[in-house]
């Protein structure tokens, strides 16, 4: 499988709130090592012409541009993949058969933006679920789940440590994403709705938003069995493809590079019979793998506190949390711990596991079973636990059908925030199957 990091979702100066050029997007995507860069403006495809590999900064990407569409209701719909512009203040019903009648792909974006009085942001939510034909949603953006929440003396925070300001996904987005998933197929994409804005500060005049940071923040990993070929038309099918059939992972590559995330199904043989976006029989003996990446410097955070990085990896099963699994990593070459109840630190701050610490990585995996730890300086036993060569896997047996997908979230100044957002994989019942 190849993984390709796409930013979704970018304005220019070509939309009436965005600033960003031409020569911004081409430095913004070259500083993020972005593989694919989607440029969609407000109601146009003004860069059109554009569209196509380009090579700059030492750095070269496929650049797509597509149409960020104002429904008659005010909603916003994301439409990848088109070759003419959707007229603006049609029925949602409408731009969604026009986007599909193009061979697009089309995301609802920022379904419950309900605007920021402190900035003046109006509301851009979609109303109009009475709808089908959609291939998704957005259910992380950048921009408006941080407009959702941001206070001027955020602003300003943020605007020191950009990367700071991607938290995590509007609540009830994801409700709604496993609650159309419960339908059959709904692919999550994770956008960047990248705007460059600019504030006067005396003779100076400052970008209110570091404009590059979009471009290593929240991506989408497109994973496909072809790789990009630099051809235009055959690397825009790549993308559009993997989009449409849900073979594709947010991750928010600030904290972490996500490049390396698998989640795929297996049967009693081993043998792979789903991968993320498909649907499997699920007769007994069906597996849920899960392979988290190795933790690599990302754009500003990779480490959580005293060396040591903490991640919480949970599987969802029809919108409910099914299985928890907690990890850790010493980056002093620790190796990496799993254990059941979670994983814990002395006051201190020194990471043990029962009363010894962690010293380098033993040969193949060890058991260790009702040992002591410590949360907060209380005692609280570990049930299960493993020391692991390499980055965390997690196995899973399925005990129904549904939709399953996976949450792994990175621990960083004292807080776990969302790092990764696999698609479901679809278990049905024989008489269902695809």
């Amino acid at each position: 499988m190849h993984d390709y990091k796409c930013v979704i979702h970018v304005h220019t100066d070509n939309s009436p709130d965005s600033l960003a050029s031409f020569e911004d997007v081409v430095l913004g995507a070259a500083w993020g090592k972005a593989d694919v860069v989607a440029v969609t403006d407000h109601d146009s495809l003004a860069l059109k012409p554009k569209e196509g590999w380009i090579e700059a900064f030492g750095h070269r990407f496929l650049l797509l541009v597509g149409e960020e569409v104002t429904t008659a209701s005010g909603g916003h719909y994301l439409a990848l993949g088109i070759e003419r512009p959707v007229e603006p203040g049609l029925p949602a019903g409408r731009v969604i058969e026009e986007v599909a009648s193009q061979g697009g792909a089309g995301f609802i974006e920022h379904p419950f933006f309900k605007g920021n009085p402190w900035f003046r942001a109006p509301a851009a939510a979609w109303p109009d679920w009475n709808v089908a034909g959609f291939t998704g949603l957005s259910v992380f953006n950048f921009t408006s789940d941080w407009g959702n929440r941001i206070t001027p003396l955020g602003f300003l925070l943020y605007g020191a440590w950009p990367g700071l300001a991607v938290d995590r996904p509007t609540p009830k987005t994801v409700k709604k994403w496993d609650e159309l998933a419960g339908f059959g197929r709904v692919v999550g994409i994770g956008t960047v709705d990248a705007h460059l804005y600019t504030a006067r500060l005396g003779r100076w005049t400052l970008e209110a938003h570091p404009f590059r940071y979009f471009f290593h923040s929240i991506r989408t990993h497109i994973l496909t069995d072809q790789p990009l070929s630099g051809d235009l038309e055959h690397d825009r099918e790549v993308f559009l493809r993997a989009l449409k059939s849900g073979s594709c992972f947010i991750s928010n590559d600030y904290l972490g590079e996500g490049e390396g995330f698998l989640f795929y199904a297996v049967d009693e043989t081993g043998r792979v019979v789903a991968r993320m976006g498909e649907s499997v029989e699920a007769p007994s003996g069906v597996t849920l793998v899960v392979r988290c990446p190795e933790i690599r410097r990302a754009g500003g955070v990779s480490r959580g506190e005293k060396g040591v990085t903490l991640l919480r990896v949970t599987m969802i099963h029809d919108g409910r949390a099914e299985l928890v699994r907690t990890y850790a990593v010493d980056h002093g070459g620790g190796g990496w711990l799993m254990s059941e109840k979670g994983v814990t630190s002395t006051p201190g701050g020194r990471w043990l596991m029962s009363e010894k610490e962690i010293k380098g990585t033993p040969e193949g995996v060890a058991s260790i079973q009702g040992e002591r730890s410590y949360s907060n300086g209380r005692f609280e036993a570990v049930h299960l636990a493993y020391i692991l060569n390499g980055a965390p896997m997690l196995t899973y047996n399925v005990k129904g059908t549904g939709a399953y997908r996976v949450e792994v979230e990175m621990k960083i100044h004292g807080r776990l925030k969302p790092w990764i957002y696999s698609n479901n994989i679809y278990l049905t019942r024989p008489d269902l199957a695809e």
